[in-house]
């Protein structure tokens, strides 16, 4: 597996700031093409990813100063929300997401982690670590 990152910045006529986007390219070097998440993940194990995907989100948003403020704001004006951006990196599978998804814009792109502890099981073998 070969995993690309592509960045960008969109400047709108008027705004007071670029706009980043950053998408994952994962190329299964096997099948010669983009690995998309619903092939990582094993067949009826979605809602298991889901709740590991939750799971992250709780653990990043508890480090976010406005979240520990305001919780009850917080998560009505950023809620989780399911990705299929993710890498597969050493430490576990990245889901990213672009400014504004999740989290206010000052945040940046907020990178949830979900270590290959909590995956094992609802992975495809073939992406976990051996």
């Amino acid at each position: 597996l070969i995993t690309v990152e592509l960045d960008t910045d969109q400047y709108r006529t008027g705004g007071a700031h670029g706009v980043p986007a950053t998408q994952f390219l994962n190329w299964d070097r096997d099948r010669q093409r983009v690995l998309a998440l619903n092939e990582a993940v094993e067949p009826d194990k979605q809602d298991a990813f889901v709740a590991a995907a939750k799971a992250a989100h709780g653990r990043w948003k508890a480090q976010q100063e406005d979240y520990q403020l305001d919780p009850a704001t917080f998560d009505r004006m950023w809620p989780f929300q399911e990705t299929d951006n993710f890498a597969l990196t050493r430490d576990g599978m990245v889901l990213k997401y672009d400014a504004y998804e999740i989290a206010p814009y000052a945040v940046g792109q907020p990178e949830l982690l979900l270590p290959y502890g909590e995956l094992a099981g609802v992975l495809e073998p073939a992406w976990l670590p051996r």
